[in-house]
């Protein structure tokens, strides 16, 4: 399996089609395996990156998560573009990844083309959203459908790695920590936001992807009426289109 070195670690990554460069950023608590159907899919009009960051999948394991979670990681996509000689990336992220994918776009300009990313909190995780979240994982954890889903993601250690995400979410919330490192009016790059109305994790996605898009000049948005959480695995075939647009759109 190829991996890169960041921070120490090594950090698994995968590639599957040809063309431009389009990366794409999994969530929080699972790892790019949740891109499984995705990833073929569009590596039919590009070369799909896919990356576990660091602790999660195939990368080496970490004794905690920092932080500064979406900045880190985001650290992690810089080091491979930097390693793979990136450059007109196509990028979407999804739920955390979307936070990944905003850091990546803050602290590499000019290298970016296009980006899409889908039902994220926001500026902010509020105490009780992260409540909320925590509260959700921990029943879900109990349940065998959810337990087989994140032991598919990262192996027998799963259940380490969703806690330690919990601890990780509720210590930000507490601390009113930064998710977003960076004056999102830097960024160069046109974005598409894109959520459903009927999220069940994060409620009002429809302001928070408003308060994102009037700091990120000529951002565009695509609320749903349909799908969950998050609208790119929830409505695939609907956020394909919608994607495979944006991107062709000169």
């Amino acid at each position: 399996m190829p991996f890169i070195e960041f921070d120490d670690k090594k950090v698994f990554f995968d590639t599957i089609g040809r063309g431009e460069p389009l990366i794409l950023l999994h969530g929080n608590s699972v790892s790019s395996k949740m891109f499984a159907s995705e990833s073929i899919f569009f590596s039919k009009y590009y070369k799909v990156y896919l990356i576990d960051y660091p602790g999660h999948g195939h990368s080496e394991r970490l004794e905690r998560f920092s932080e500064d979670f979406w900045f880190y990681n985001a650290k992690a996509v810089m080091k491979l573009i930097e390693l793979e000689q990136l450059k007109d990336i196509y990028m979407i992220g999804t739920s955390g990844g979307a936070l990944v994918g905003l850091n990546v776009c803050l602290n590499l300009k000019g290298i970016i083309k296009k980006s899409v990313f889908d039902s994220f909190f926001g500026l902010r995780i509020e105490t009780e959203l992260a409540e909320r979240i925590y509260e959700s994982r921990k029943r879900a954890k109990k349940q065998i459908l959810a337990s087989a889903f994140w032991k598919s993601q990262h192996g027998d250690d799963w259940s380490k790695i969703v806690d330690m995400d919990l601890d990780m979410l509720v210590k930000v919330s507490l601390k009113n920590l930064p998710v977003i490192y960076g004056d999102l009016n830097e960024i160069d790059c046109p974005v598409l936001l894109t959520g459903s109305l009927k999220d069940e994790l994060i409620p009002n996605m429809n302001n928070r992807l408003k308060e994102i898009a009037e700091k990120i000049p000529g951002s565009e948005i695509f609320i749903s009426n349909s799908g969950k959480h998050p609208l790119m695995i929830t409505q695939k075939r609907l956020f394909r289109k919608i994607a495979l647009e944006f991107f062709d759109n000169n």
